[in-house]
């Protein structure tokens, strides 16, 4: 889907990039996004369970299939090399209900991180005021 224009719910993958670490990460768009296209370097995934499709993206079979086909002087996974992997996916039903599960897990991660980031902040700008 790479040369389609880009639509809430795709997941986006790094497939080439200059740093072996950054190929398989992963994000689904959560808002439309006007006019835009998937770079080069990415390559898209459009489901009709896109939540499931993020978190199964996570999973350790998913960076074992990445680290498998990786290649040895380009860091790179093709589109074959992609296609190629297997994995098990259940029922419509409850790929919807996993997706939302984790999601809602991703949700909640990133909410604290939020928190985490602010009482840091707060941490940091009462230790200069104390400490000048």
């Amino acid at each position: 889907m790479n040369s389609q224009y880009v639509e809430t719910g795709d997941v986006i993958v790094v497939v080439r990039n200059g740093s072996r670490n950054l190929i398989g990460k992963h994000a689904c768009v959560k808002k439309k996004m006007d006019n835009t296209v998937i770079g080069a370097f990415m390559t898209g995934i459009r489901s009709s369970t896109p939540s499931f499709t993020n978190a199964l993206l996570d999973s350790d079979q998913f960076n074992i299939g990445i680290n498998k086909n990786l290649g040895a002087t380009i860091n790179q996974i093709t589109t074959g090399e992609f296609r190629k992997m297997k994995f098990y996916f259940p029922s419509h039903e409850e790929q919807k209900k996993i997706g939302v599960f984790f999601e809602k897990i991703d949700n909640t991660i990133t909410l604290h991180q939020e928190q985490l980031n602010k009482l840091q902040q707060i941490k940091k700008s009462m230790l200069q005021k104390m400490f000048v």
